[in-house]
Formats: structure tokens, C-alpha cells, sequence
């Protein structure tokens, strides 16, 4: 099926002409092209290439019509090949996030659900082979390794439950009365499992959520079970008030009693689509409640902010509410009048415990910026349950993090940065650094630098003297719509990179370097591009207990299920603070991820812009940050429709040169 070939090369990328710092770099003129990069590797295939994806973790993965196959990317190896998984659309490919397995479904008329460990090729459920006719949920048990699906069996009226090894795809049990114990009987289930079949609404109301080694549980519309991880016994269920969606909770250091948080949607003729939360504390051994009352909020369920004195419950992001503060032992309220809660303008987005109190960011959607969330952040004193500031401070842009320091609170958005300072209510700075969804910064140790787009200039917050000052005089303007991406300290210099510049600062903010590279006009040119200068940028300020404008700009700008969605709101979390009980999914998989994410911190000498080199020529170029020149280019010829993949992080292209063929260029 496949026939590949090699080429690696000999000569050195670093080619580049000497040019003193302080000159702006021009980009080569028309008729001289730039140096091209030889391949690393070249693959053919047989048939069409459908399409390519390099997963989180930097594994190709190819799909034509004759077959699913992994790729080597150091080599060009094919790793793993599926013959029987060939046709698969892209559309059909699902990561399952924070872990190597990756979910494939086929078929309107004879449905099919595969899910593949990317990492060894195996796969590790197929729903034909096991049996099944049509999966309504599936879930990965991170701390048990196993694979939960819940669906219909072929022949038969009623869902069943499954439990698969996610390692060797064993089927370790099957429970064919869990919709029977939810809904109170076997007439009860059958009508639950015609509901199932006909709407494909599995009926599920949460996550599984692993309560203890040997069990889980797992909401319905109107309860909750809790199950043997080891037989799919159920072993007790308990019916809570009507959901549409649960979440459950457990207080750090306390694995005797849970919290579960279920929404509630009123159906009254004067209330009607009016939303509740309601709360309740549970045993874990045996789900006997121990509150004498669920404690009911206005709104959805939001996340639980875990004190000394109790359980803060709020409403979901971006919407009003109350705050209040739950009793673990009694379930009984304060805060606000009569323990009513008090009023936030949003749900709380992050929150910082510190001696001068609750640091709270809230955010709702506003009904006048096209439903961008407004944020506002203020300060609660736990003790009295009232805030410190009579108005909160409002702050533009998506949150990207806060740091409570001496002289008050940072905080940093993809619009703004600036210092609250907690006695006064007022900012240290009057004017906050502001750019429209475009701030970029780095940390240098107490120094925190941030690129104001909109300003043209770069600002210096030093975090011990929680003071905030303009560097240097000269604006820097880029062109056109560019949105700045990265920005790095590396010795003395502070180097910015946006889509199609290299701006090189000395630490007085004195412009050193200003490089400018000519875009393609047509944009479908670059999003694969940029896509990936986003996601090692964000990994990068993760990596580094940074913040990154250019990640938060790109985390809440792509598609659900998006490499770059999952990376940007999972994983590259995930990949510093992996729970112990992931290892247990795949410990190959744990280490290479930690490592990769490591990896993303480290400052590379160069980055990767598309240019128009010629009057019709296209290529994507290896641009230096120390001369602005470029460094070596991928000739895409004149290639409109460029098909390639960029893995910002192992610093690989995936070009696809022609319908039936992958090359490789390793920088």
C-alpha cells in the first residue's frame, strides 16, 4: 500500500546574511529566492491522502481510502496501519482529551465506533466486534484504565453498560439493568430504552466521576448510581431532583462525603425555562444524604470553591447569580441576608486565596459587545461574606490568570493588564495596558512584559514594587490585521513575533530589530500556520506559570474538538499537572507528554511565517529572531490551497506536495 522514501538533509539551515540589529530586515526581492529546505522524508501512498493530523503529542496520522495509519515523524515509518478503518472522515476523528486514545464514528445507516490508542495503534474498542449495534456514550476512567460505553446491543430493545480495558480492549463486564435501576422497573426501562433509541439522547446527565478505586458514579435524568468499577454491580442508587445536567464534587482530603450539583429547569406557566441549581451532600460509602435539604441557587451549576469554613457554590460562567457559602457538616448557608447569598455580576472565572481575602474574577455575557463576556474583579472578605470593593473593577478581554501580589492584584486578560490595588479599589495604573484582544506577555523573573498592540509599545509590570511603566518611545506598527503571537525574554532581549514580524527590544524597550515579511493575500494560506504558533505560544506561558494573550485569544476561538481547542483548554494544563492516576491509562503516553510540554517552553532562535517570495510563489519560511532574515523556506510553488500541518513544538511540516503524497521538513 505504501511506498516511501527518504531524503535527509545535508546542508545547514542556518544560513543567514549579517545585518546590524538596528536595520529593518527587507524581505528578499522579487526573482531571489530564499534558500529551500531539503525534505526530511517523503511519503507516498497508493490512493488519495483524505486528510493528515499531528496529534497533541506529535504523531502523524494519515487517512485515505485504503486505510487508517500512524507515522513515525523522525523517519517516516509507518507505525501501525488499519485497513479496516479506510474512508474514515475527517469529521469522524474525536481526541479523548488527556489521554493517547483518539474516537473514530462511521455510518449513518450501519453505525460504527472505533477507539484507537495513538500511540501503539491498537485498537481498543470496535462496537461491531463487540457487539454493539449503535453507542448513545462513551468515556475514558482515567484512574481504573478502562473504557465506560453505554449503548444497544445488537438484537436487543434495552442499553446496556460496558466496561473495556482501554490497554488490550478486553471486555471486562457488562450491566444489563442499569436503565431498569434508574427508572424503577422493567416496563420502566424498556420505555427509558425506547426513548434512548429513538431520540439518541443516552439519558446520561454527567461525566463518570471515580469516587474511589473499585467505583464511580454516574447520573441520570433523575438520580445518580454508584457502581463497581470491578463487577458493574450497581450498588446503590439514589433518586435526586429531575437534571439535565450533574456534576459531582469531592473536598480535597475528604473522601467520605461528595456533593452533587444538578440543574434544574423550571417548567411553571410564570417561570418557565427559569434555571436552578441544586446541591446536596452525600456518604460516599453508601449515598445516604447528610444535609436535611438540598441548598438551591439561582442559575446553573458552577464550579465549588473548596474553604476551611465551607463550600462556596456560585452560578456557571458567564451568567448572574449568588454566591454562597455552604456548610460541609449541615448543608446550612450564609452570606447575604438571611444566608440568601450575595449578589455577583457573573459567574466566577478565577479565584485566588490570599491574606487579603477571596480574589474573585467574575464574568457574564453581554447582550451589547455580541455576547463577548464582561468581566469584573473584586475582592471577598470569607469571614463577613461581603466585598472589600463598593464597585468592582471592570476589565475587558478573556481572563488569562491572576497573581495576588504585595501592593495588590495583577491581572492579565487578552485586552488588558494592570495592578487592582485592594485598599484603594483603584488600579495602579489610571490607564490599564490595552489592546484589543491582542496583549501579548513574558515574565522575567519579578518582571512581567507586555506588547500593547493598539499602543505600538511595550510596558514593564515589576511584580515586587506593583508598579507599571511605558518602555521606550519609538511605536511599533504592524500591518495590517496582524495579531501579535509571542513574546519572549532570552538574555537581554525581548522579542516580539507576530504573524508576519520579528520585533527585537533591549530591556529600556529601545527598538533593536523590526523584520517584516510580506503575507500571502489569500488567508486560507496561513490558518494551519498560525493555528500552530498559537498553540506552542500558549503551551509555552503554561509551561512557564506564564500568561499569553495569544492563547486565550486561541483557545476561545476555535472549533469544539479542535486540535487546537483541545490543547488550549486541556491539555497543555494537563500536560504540567497530570493526576498520578493517568499514568495508569498509558505511562508511555504520561511521560511523553510531560516531556513535550516541557519542551514548549524552551526559546527556539527562529519562527515559522508564510511569505510570497515571488509574483505567484508561496513558501512557508524559517524566520530568525536575532536577524529577522530568513533562515531557509518550503517552496509551495504556486499552490493556492496549500494542505499542510504545522507541529510548533518538534518544529515539523506536513506538506501535502500532491493529492497522494506527504513530505516532511524537519527545522
Amino acid at each position: 500500500m505504501y511506498a516511501w522514501s527518504r531524503a535527509r538533509s545535508a546542508a545547514a539551515l542556518l544560513l543567514f546574511c549579517v545585518l546590524s540589529l538596528s536595520v529593518v530586515a527587507a524581505a528578499p526581492s522579487v526573482g531571489e529566492p530564499p534558500p529551500e529546505v531539503e525534505p526530511a522524508w517523503t511519503l507516498t501512498f497508493e490512493s488519495q491522502v483524505d486528510w493528515q493530523r499531528v496529534t497533541p503529542l506529535g504523531r502523524l496520522i494519515v487517512g485515505t481510502a485504503d486505510g487508517l495509519c500512524g507515522v513515525d515523524p523522525d523517519n517516516g515509518d509507518i507505525l501501525w496501519l488499519h485497513r479496516h478503518l479506510g474512508g474514515l472522515a475527517e469529521q469522524s476523528y474525536t481526541r479523548i482529551s488527556g489521554t493517547p486514545f483518539v474516537m473514530l464514528a462511521e455510518g449513518a445507516e450501519d453505525p460504527r465506533v472505533v477507539v484507537l490508542n495513538t500511540m501503539n495503534g491498537k485498537v481498543s474498542f470496535d462496537s461491531r466486534k463487540a457487539g454493539i449495534a449503535r453507542v448513545l456514550d462513551a468515556q475514558i476512567l482515567p484512574h481504573d484504565g478502562s473504557l465506560l460505553v453505554l449503548g444497544f446491543p445488537g438484537g436487543k430493545p434495552r442499553s446496556e453498560l460496558y466496561l473495556f480495558d482501554v490497554e488490550t480492549g478486553e471486555k471486562l463486564w457488562t450491566n444489563e439493568k442499569i436503565v431498569g435501576a434508574a427508572a424503577g422497573g422493567k416496563l420502566a426501562g424498556l420505555l427509558t430504552s425506547l426513548v434512548q433509541a429513538t431520540t439518541g439522547d443516552s439519558g446520561i446527565r454527567s461525566a463518570p466521576f471515580e469516587i474511589s478505586d473499585d467505583a464511580f458514579l454516574y447520573a441520570s435524568g433523575t438520580g445518580f448510581y454508584r457502581i463497581s468499577t470491578r463487577t458493574g454491580e450497581v450498588e446503590w442508587y439514589k433518586s435526586f431532583v429531575e437534571s439535565r445536567r450533574t456534576r459531582f464534587f469531592m473536598a480535597p482530603g475528604n473522601s467520605d462525603a461528595f456533593y452533587v450539583g444538578a440543574e434544574w429547569v423550571s417548567d411553571g406557566s410564570a417561570t418557565a425555562g427559569m434555571v436552578w441549581a441544586y446541591y446536596m451532600a452525600f456518604r460516599a460509602e453508601d449515598g445516604e444524604a447528610l444535609w436535611d435539604k438540598p441548598v438551591k441557587n439561582r442559575g446553573g451549576v458552577g464550579e465549588a470553591i473548596f474553604l476551611d469554613r465551607g463550600m462556596v457554590v456560585g452560578p456557571p460562567q458567564h451568567e448572574r447569580g449568588k454566591l454562597k457559602l455552604v456548610d460541609y457538616a449541615s448543608g446550612k448557608t450564609s452570606w447575604g441576608k438571611k444566608g440568601k447569598g450575595i449578589e455577583v455580576p457573573g459567574g466566577v472565572v478565577d479565584h485566588d486565596l490570599s491574606e487579603a481575602g477571596l480574589v474573585l474574577t467574575t464574568g457574564v455575557n453581554s447582550a451589547w459587545r455580541d455576547k463577548l463576556p464582561d468581566y469584573s474583579l473584586n475582592v471577598l472578605d470569607v469571614e463577613s461574606g461581603t466585598f472589600k470593593l463598593k464597585k468592582p473593577v471592570k476589565i475587558r478581554g478573556r481572563l488569562l490568570g491572576t497573581d495576588v501580589l504585595a501592593g495588590g492584584v495583577l491581572y492579565v486578560t487578552t485586552s488588558q493588564a494592570n495592578i487592582l490595588d485592594l485598599e484603594s479599589g483603584k488600579t495602579v495604573s489610571p490607564k490599564a495596558i490595552s489592546s484589543e484582544e491582542s496583549l501579548v506577555t513574558a515574565v522575567d523573573g519579578t518582571r512581567v512584559y507586555v506588547f500593547s498592540r493598539d499602543a505600538g509599545s511595550l510596558f514593564e509590570i515589576d511584580t515586587e514594587k506593583s508598579s507599571v511603566r511605558k518602555l521606550g518611545q519609538e511605536r511599533v506598527k504592524l500591518d495590517g490585521s496582524e495579531t501579535p503571537i509571542s513574546l519572549e525574554v532570552v538574555e537581554d532581549r525581548i522579542t516580539l513575533v507576530s504573524s508576519q514580524h520579528v520585533v527585537g527590544f533591549d530591556r529600556q524597550g529601545a527598538v533593536e530589530l523590526n523584520a517584516h515579511h510580506p503575507a500571502p493575500r489569500r488567508s486560507a494560506l496561513m490558518r494551519a500556520l498560525l493555528t500552530a504558533q498559537a498553540i506552542r505560544a500558549g503551551m509555552a506561558a503554561f509551561a512557564a506559570g506564564v500568561y499569553g494573550g495569544a492563547f486565550g485569544h486561541a483557545a476561545t476561538h476555535q472549533d469544539e474538538g479542535s486540535l487546537n481547542r483541545e490543547i488550549s483548554t486541556g491539555l497543555a494544563h494537563g500536560y504540567g499537572e497530570m493526576a498520578d492516576g493517568l499514568a495508569r491509562v498509558s505511562g508511555q503516553y504520561l511521560r511523553a507528554a510531560r516531556e513535550r510540554f516541557e519542551a514548549s517552553a524552551t526559546s527556539r532562535d527562529f519562527a515559522f511565517m508564510m511569505v510570497q517570495f515571488s509574483k505567484q510563489q508561496y513558501g512557508l519560511a524559517q524566520v530568525s529572531k536575532d536577524s529577522g532574515e530568513i533562515l531557509a523556506i518550503i517552496n509551495m510553488q504556486r499552490d493556492r490551497e496549500p494542505v499542510y500541518q504545522v507541529d510548533g513544538i518538534s518544529n515539523r511540516i506536513y506538506y501535502r506536495s500532491d493529492p497522494s503524497k506527504i513530505v516532511a521538513y524537519a527545522f
